[in-house]
This record gives C-alpha cells, structure tokens and sequence, in this order.
C-alpha cells in the first residue's frame, strides 16, 4: 500500500500553464507525478510515497519547485496551508452512482471519499478520491509545461534541506509572490523592498555604540525596579525596548550588507549593484514619507530590485547561480 500527495495551487486570473488541460505524467524525484490544469488551478499529484509521514515531508519540496517557477518565469501562485479533509464513504459503490447521476457523469466508478479540492491531501493511492470545486478558467497568458517542468525537479531534488523550515525565507518568498497582486508599480516596489528587509542580515552597531546604550538600558532596568507610576513605567519599557533596536545598524546598511555578501549573486559586480540597491532603497523613503517619486525612478528601482531579489531568493534555496 502506498500514498499519494495531492496539492492545489492557484494561479493568478490572468496566468496559466498550457500543455496540461489534460493531466500529464512525468517524475519527479524519482516518484510519478501527474500536473493538470482545473479551472484556475494547478493540480499536482504524486504518488508511491510509503506512509502518510513521507507524503507529508514530501511537500516543502514541492513548495520549493513552484516557488522555483515564480522565480525564474514569474508565474506567482497562491498556496493554501491547511491539509484538507476527505470525507469518506461508507458504501463505496454507491457513492459512485450517486455522484454520476447528482453530476451527470458516465463514470459511475466506487467512490471512496470526496475532498475539498483547495490546498494539499494525502490518501491512499488505490483510493479513488473525488475532489469538489467550483470556477471557470479565464486564463489571458499561458506558459508552456515543458519549460517549467524542469525548474520544478530543479529545486524539488536540489533545494537546500535547511531552507525548507526557514520562516524567514518562507516570508520573503510569501512577499514576493504577493508583489504581483499589486496593481501599482509603486507598491510592488514597496513589497520587493521588504523582501530585501527581511532577507537582511543581522549586524551589531560599534562596540562603542553598544556599550553607551547597554549603560543607558542598565539605568533604566533600575529605575524599573522602583516604585514608579504607570505611565512612566510604559515609556521607560517603551524605551527600553527603542534601544535594544538601535543595538543593530540601519536597514538601509544592512540591506547593503545582504546584496555584498548574499548568495545568488556571484556574477554580477556587488559593488555597483548594493549601490543601485540603496539607491533604490533611499528612493523607497521617499515614497513613503512624501509620497514623490517620478514614475522613471521607480520603474527603475523596480527592475533593479526584481532582479536583485529573484537571485538573491534562488541563491537562499541552495539552487545554480
């Protein structure tokens, strides 16, 4: 007996993949793995998994291969997180016919459940699980399935087995993906900019600098000690924690730091590019403070921070440069 892990993943309104109207097998990993296209979502479905467990492990693999594809082709699309339940029959054979005549279906085959058809399940291979949605497909582009297929077994067997957990890549990535729901170029820039935060590094001020504000911190946690109001007890907490922010250097230095030492980048000039970079980042000030930017400084910050963040997120799942 084997499992088989079935994941939904929904493509944007006007994006699609060609090629898989009708399912297509190929594998991946070494197991099957069937793709089509439902409505406006990508079903995958791959099977021969020995227990529910290695199904389970099987999907930030899976997760990594379509973040692979919004990468490089810029195909975003939207994940639910929740494992779905299947509802299982008592009578197999006559939930097969029940199904064809409510659906007008000539395949009145034993059905064993039915499954909500977003997100991913898991079940056993020889089941016959039926999944319900409901949609219509109004799909403007479509990239070719064989031009993606290979970025998927790309970061499926080649994805670096740390960032799989990492939640901090899991947000950036999340970002990224959600730039393109943005119809504005200013807000997908503001969006890819917070990528860029929070893929930063963490780095300490000057020692000296440290050592001034550990002082300052200690005066404070005695004077916490003390028998104060209310409201002076808020603002010295309030401060206290101010200043063990300001024990890390700015954003915009670290933002820097991330572009002259982050992996993904190891053939472009770093130089030239962290100053593109905060370039960018300083015009990203000033839209959010004044609202002022020309529309071709932004466009240009955009395609300088695209690039910038798509190598810098395939260099964070271990993947060629």
């Amino acid at each position: 007996m084997t499992y088989t892990l079935r994941v939904s993943a929904r493509t944007l309104e006007t994006l699609g993949i060609a090629g898989i109207e009708t399912p297509v097998q190929i594998q991946l990993a070494g197991k099957p793995a069937t793709f089509v296209m439902q409505h406006r979502s990508l079903i995958v479905k791959i099977s021969e998994f020995a227990t529910e467990a290695e199904a389970e492990a099987f999907l930030p693999r899976l997760h990594a291969g379509l973040w692979n594809i919004a990468l490089v082709r810029n195909l975003p699309f939207v994940l639910e997180q929740g494992r779905g339940d299947i509802t299982y029959a008592d009578d197999p054979v006559q939930a097969g016919k029940n199904l064809a005549r409510g659906f007008d279906l000539e395949d009145d085959a034993p059905v064993h459940g039915l499954g909500n058809a977003g997100g991913y399940t898991i079940f056993k291979t020889d089941e016959n699980i039926k999944f319900v949605a409901f949609g219509e497909a109004s799909l403007h582009t479509a990239s070719a399935f064989a031009t993606l297929a290979p970025l998927l077994e790309e970061a499926v067997t080649e994805c670096d087995e740390r960032v799989l957990t990492d939640t901090k890549i899991a947000t950036a990535i999340s970002l990224y993906l959600g730039q393109f729901l943005e119809t504005s170029m200013r807000a997908r820039l503001l969006t890819l900019m917070m990528v860029l935060e929070v893929l930063a590094p963490d780095l300490p001020k000057h020692e000296a600098a440290v050592a001034m504000l550990q002082k300052m911190m200690l005066d404070i946690n005695k004077r916490l000690l003390e028998d104060i109001d209310e409201e002076e007890r808020v603002a010295l907490e309030s401060l206290q924690r101010e200043f063990d922010f300001r024990k890390e250097t700015s954003i915009r230095r670290r933002v820097r730091e991330l572009v002259r030492t982050g992996a993904g980048l190891a053939h472009v000039d770093r130089s030239q590019l962290a100053r593109e970079v905060v370039r960018a980042y300083d015009l990203r000030g000033t839209i959010v403070h004044t609202g002022v930017a020309s529309d071709d400084d932004v466009y240009t910050a955009h395609d300088t921070i695209f690039r910038t963040v798509k190598a810098l997120l395939r260099g964070r799942l271990g993947l060629q440069q």
